[in-house]
């Protein structure tokens, strides 16, 4: 089987659409989860098939389902079922609907009792047309989250293979019965189950063409939670993790640039050092210092004809960074080896012109169209704090993100030359971001009057001459005391 690939450019055009309605639901109680559990179930799924890449630092999956309405009257939406940690740590989400029609999504957690405590999470598909009595629809789900398991062991020898092991179902998790499952896993060469002894062989896998195969299987109940897979598999790749990111950006009408700047708390998240950390042990084995699982060099892919770029850390300035084209690269200060953490600032200067324009309706109205990201590749992001800094007495009309924004606030900052309030500035906060998500464009629209923005260079000129002024009026007083 062909691994499966995700056009996230693709998905991004309708990414608003279908997974920013997660916010504007309300969660269920756990009351109506239980109820919503015990309901007689309006469909069956036919087809339940499943493809997760374990390529990645966050996980990617598929799902095909071919679903009929079993109820006695026309269905306009579907119950999907998401183990719990798929849903907290969700990133991008889409679905469409018999190939073509893109599907609301709205997400949400709940704990079912009658099923041991399991907490899982719902997720609710508005399906585009009502599927009458009878009928079928295809459904295609993709999501990323930020997930990957755990190192097994915790700590290797410098050099030697990295191995986690990742928790899933081996059946669907799913509010309804299902005809016919299967399961294929893809992204590793090695890939194993743990505690296979305790398994029945019709449930085992089998592993070829570097493909892990489960099923097929069929006539499962719904609500099925308890039959686990521990797979543990070789991922000989560094677990980028940035905890925290600060992503600051200055906006300058008078000096036509636009600068930013981005504070990074990365982690390496992958097998620890079985004998910690020796620097004659790295000198005698570069190679091995040198593996995959280790971060040497941080890429970041920033926007084109970047100027003015810098590297800095807590200890100070860092001049073993460069600049290829587009692509910034830093070299740390050291390797980052599996559970090691290094925090960092980084920026660089654009042409205000390539992410500005002016509104077709009105001139002294403004479009600011800058990327979600430009970290490095295969990175996940627990929290960002996504700064812009406007002109002062700039005044925000709307602000538009292709992800749900956990919170979005407008407040003011002071700065150089600032005379009144200070820069305006619009702070979006998201969590759970993945580096694919990096071509996504935040829009904001302001308007900034030509009253505020000659009026500042007018005021700063008004003062600077006061200032001369002043200084010229006390160098002409007389302080000389006479010998009268």
């Amino acid at each position: 089987m062909k691994a499966f690939a995700i056009n996230w450019a693709f998905l991004f055009l309708f990414l608003g659409q279908v997974f920013g309605q997660a916010q504007e639901q309300k969660p269920y109680s756990g009351e109506a989860s239980e109820k919503l559990a015990q309901e007689k179930p309006e469909w069956e799924n036919l087809e339940y098939q499943r493809y997760l890449d374990l390529s990645g630092t966050g996980l990617a999956e598929e799902i095909r389902i071919v679903a009929k309405n079993v109820g006695d009257k026309p269905a306009t939406d579907y119950h999907m079922l998401l183990p719990r940690n798929v849903i907290d740590n969700l990133s991008v989400f889409t679905a469409t609907a018999d190939n073509s029609s893109f599907v609301s999504f709205r997400a949400l957690s709940a704990t079912l009792k009658q099923l041991n405590n399991t907490a899982i999470g719902y997720g609710f598909l508005g399906l585009p047309r009502s599927v009458e009595p009878g009928e079928t629809i295809n459904l295609r789900l993709i999501y990323k989250f930020n997930d990957c398991g755990t190192p097994k062991p915790k700590k290797i020898g410098l050099g030697e293979d990295q191995f986690l092991v990742y928790e899933t179902d081996r059946l669907p998790l799913s509010q309804y019965p299902t005809k016919m499952s299967i399961l294929k896993i893809t992204g590793s060469t090695d890939m194993s189950e743990l505690d296979i002894g305790s398994v029945p062989e019709e449930y085992q896998g089998t592993f070829d063409d570097n493909v892990m195969t489960f099923g097929p299987f069929e006539d499962i109940n719904a609500l099925n939670v308890e039959n686990k897979i521990k797979l543990r598999y070789l991922h000989n790749l560094a677990l980028n993790e940035v905890i925290y990111l600060k992503r600051d950006i200055w906006v300058s009408h008078w000096a036509s640039t636009i600068q930013f700047v981005e504070y990074n708390e990365y982690h390496n998240k992958g097998a620890e050092l079985k004998n910690g950390f020796s620097r004659l042990e790295v000198m005698k084995n570069v190679q091995a210092a040198n593996s995959p699982t280790v971060r040497g060099i941080i890429e970041n892919h920033l926007p084109e004809q970047a100027t003015e770029h810098y590297f800095v850390d807590k200890v100070g300035q860092v001049s073993t960074s460069q600049v290829l084209n587009n692509l910034f690269y830093l070299k740390p200060r050291f390797p980052i080896f599996g559970g090691w953490f290094y925090n960092y600032t980084i920026g660089w200067t654009n042409e205000l012109s390539d992410f500005l324009r002016v509104s077709d309706m009105d001139s002294e109205e403004f479009i600011l169209a800058v990327p979600l990201l430009n970290g490095p590749k295969d990175t996940a992001y627990d929290e960002v704090e996504y700064s812009v800094y406007l002109p002062e007495g700039a005044t925000v009309i709307d602000t538009k993100s292709p992800l749900p924004v956990v919170q979005t606030t407008t407040s003011f900052e002071s700065s150089y030359f600032d005379l009144k309030n200070g820069h305006t500035k619009v702070t979006l906060k998201f969590r759970n971001l993945v580096s694919e998500l990096a071509d996504g464009k935040i829009l904001i629209t302001y308007k900034l009057t030509n009253a505020n923005f000659y009026g500042k260079f007018l005021n700063i000129s008004l003062y600077g001459f006061i200032a001369l002024m002043a200084i010229f009026l006390l160098n002409s007083i007389n302080l000389r005391v006479s010998k009268n």
